[in-house]
């Protein structure tokens, strides 16, 4: 957690974020490959990605997509969010990375743990989302 928060977290602090890392550790250790994946899509494009989007990246069928969405919505990493005509355009239907607060996340427990990860990594060079969600190298936090 030294390279995610710096000198900023006090011992019980760094407690606390620990556990809540270890926690989403063993959720993120349930996805498939291909879950896991597709959240390191969505996260690399800021949290949000559609459906037409993900499928055409990941060279898959948008019902392949969606499956796999709802594996994510299951163990509290990410839902999707339905088609929205709004003025003054619309939003497609899109996978969307579990907000820490606003969706009273049981996983998350307030904790903005996607965010500090986008941050982390735009930050430094050497972690990627891959090294981190999928190869679960969560020690590129430390």
């Amino acid at each position: 957690m030294e390279r995610m928060h710096g000198g900023q977290l006090d011992e019980e602090e760094r407690r606390g974020t620990a556990e809540s890392v270890n926690k989403i550790a063993a959720q993120l250790g349930r996805t498939t490959l291909a879950a896991g994946q597709l959240l390191c899509r969505v996260l690399q494009e800021g949290g949000e990605l559609s459906i037409a989007e993900a499928a055409a990246r990941g060279t898959t069928s948008k019902a392949q997509v969606r499956e796999l969405v709802r594996q994510l919505d299951g163990l509290w990493l990410a839902h999707l969010q339905p088609l929205e005509y709004d003025d003054p355009g619309y939003r497609p239907e899109r996978i969307v990375v579990r907000d820490a607060i606003q969706d009273h996340n049981d996983l998350l427990h307030g904790y903005d743990f996607f965010g500090a990860l986008r941050h982390h990594i735009v930050t430094r060079e050497d972690p990627s989302f891959h090294d981190v969600i999928v190869d679960m190298d969560f020690s590129l936090l430390d």
